[in-house]
């Protein structure tokens, strides 16, 4: 498979510094379970250009989450926020735990690994540090849905994480935020058939999880990348097609009487073709 291209936003961490457990630092435990997904739920940014340069949906979700917020009101965070091409942009190192998951509300006891979530609260541990990594997708419930692509990179973020954490792969270690709020996120991630949705992205992370040959399966995202550079670039080529179209607009002022001789040539020359085939024809009838 191809991996999916992430990269880091800005210095790879949200300046509103909603990570980690305590506040800012890094994990005091180690995490249970692999992912837990979430749609965005924003119509408006799932309706704006797609990707995670400036000016796409996704890359205005985690700018508007990145601002700097006030000690009272941190906001929240994902580690990635995932473009419905598939792209993301990479705004947590797994290290820390990220703040995503909000409250429980009746939550699906149906499975154990939230059962072990609602024990762990009793000695102080947030549900946010009981995952590996939560990601956030693009979209809107029913008109926006996660695309294939997106799919596609959450199930490969899971196999590299269950990799790396020695987790298995399964209905226990991935979760929809709906698991733990069913009152209001009864959508998130999924509409329609919900646990068959879900069961699918489990048993592609499987597929890739047994492809994958790299010992060490999560390589840095990239670079953030120099907008700068690349407007000089399309400038640059842009300049050097204004000076083409120049250059041949030049040459037809310079021979436009060429230009007419050569076409009322071609003109005679179909006529007289044409001219001649019908007297065949005609002696043909005869």
């Amino acid at each position: 498979m191809t991996a999916p291209r992430i990269v880091k936003f800005q210095d790879g961490k949200l300046k509103n510094g909603a990570f980690g457990f305590p506040r800012g630092e890094k994990r005091r435990i180690k995490p249970w379970f692999l992912m837990c997904i979430h749609i965005s739920g924003n119509k408006n940014t799932a309706s704006m250009p797609v990707g995670i340069k400036p000016g796409t949906g996704t890359f205005a979700e985690v700018a508007y989450m990145s601002r700097r917020r006030t000690s009272a009101d941190v906001g929240n965070s994902a580690h990635d926020y995932i473009a419905r091409d598939g792209s993301a942009l990479a705004c947590i190192p797994t290290d820390y735990a990220a703040y995503n998951n909000g409250i429980l509300l009746r939550p699906n006891l149906e499975l154990d690994s939230v059962k072990r979530i609602l024990r762990e609260r009793s000695d102080g541990h947030n549900a946010n540090e009981a995952y590996v990594r939560e990601v956030e997708c693009t979209g809107y419930p029913g008109s926006f849905p996660l695309t294939k692509d997106q799919r596609e990179t959450v199930a490969y973020l899971i196999a590299r994480d269950s990799i790396k954490w020695d987790l298995p792969i399964n209905r226990e270690t991935v979760h929809m935020h709906r698991d733990l709020d069913s009152v209001n996120r009864s959508s998130c991630p999924f509409t329609g058939d919900q646990e068959a949705q879900v069961g699918r992205v489990i048993q592609r992370a499987r597929q890739i999880k047994a492809d994958l040959r790299d010992p060490q399966p999560e390589p840095d995202p990239e670079p953030p990348t120099d907008e700068l550079e690349e407007l000089r670039d399309a400038l640059e080529a842009a300049d050097g097609r204004v000076d083409e179209l120049e250059s041949e607009l030049a040459d037809c002022r310079a021979t436009p009487l060429d230009c007419g001789a050569a076409v009322n040539a071609e003109r005679a020359r179909v006529l007289d073709a044409l001219t001649a085939a019908i007297a065949d024809d005609v002696a043909a009838l005869r």
